[in-house]
């Protein structure tokens, strides 16, 4: 209901204005100035219109600042039409193939204190693994991750359990497959590729058809739902 709706709305704006007093409290060069604007006028103006005939109310008109990593409100949004867009693709697939499994793998490195350092390293090696399924496409190489038809990746970054002046940057990675994975074999790759037997980790669940939706949900879900606002 639309009400319901403009409660979230609200609460979205709460975590929005302690967004903004800590930009403020660090914005002393001016660094910051156009998040903080963009910030203060994302979702202030919105118009709704009703539709008389079925009840029903939609969005018609409003200004949103599109920064997904600091407005909660636009995190949401993005996440609405990130499972709108891939969910339709996903039962387009399983339409023409009953026999796919899905699987989520999650993808770990060494805790790095430096946070860009960090998420720039678990990105570069996910490239590294996006050549190697499309070069076992192609024919070019022998791979556990050519088994992989269609993937989603998300990185997220968590503060390390161990020590929490580190970040703990990961990667989840919710495949399509008809294959099943051999376990030792994409660690093994995984390793070799980090070059990193001792930190880096993989971990592999297949999942029951039925909850791509809850999984997507999951790897798609705002900073804000698992950081602290100072964070």
């Amino acid at each position: 209901s639309i009400t319901s709706k403009l409660d979230k709305l609200g609460k979205a704006k709460i975590n929005q204005l302690l967004i903004i007093d800590l930009l403020n409290s660090v914005n002393t060069d001016g660094k910051f100035n156009k998040e903080i604007m963009d910030l203060k006028s994302c979702s202030e103006n919105i118009v709704i219109k009703k539709n008389s005939n079925n009840d029903s109310t939609k969005l018609s008109k409003a200004f949103f600042c599109k920064n997904h990593m600091l407005c909660r409100i636009c995190a949401e949004g993005r996440r609405f039409r990130n499972l709108n867009k891939y969910k339709n693709k996903f039962n387009a697939l399983i339409e023409e193939n009953k026999d796919l499994k899905i699987s989520l793998i999650t993808t770990t490195i060494k805790d790095n204190k430096n946070l860009v350092e960090g998420l720039a390293e678990i990105k570069y090696i996910h490239k590294l693994i996006s050549c190697k399924i499309k070069d076992f496409k192609r024919g070019k190489n022998s791979s556990e991750w050519g088994k992989i038809d269609a993937y989603i990746t998300s990185f997220e970054v968590s503060r390390s359990n161990i020590n929490k002046d580190y970040w703990h940057p990961h990667a989840h990675m919710l495949t399509i497959h008809n294959e099943n994975f051999n376990y030792e074999k994409l660690h093994q790759e995984w390793s070799k590729i980090t070059n990193d037997e001792k930190y880096s980790n993989i971990d592999v669940k297949q999942i029951p058809i039925k909850d791509f939706e809850k999984t997507l949900r999951y790897i798609t879900k705002p900073i804000s739902e698992y950081l602290d606002i100072e964070d």
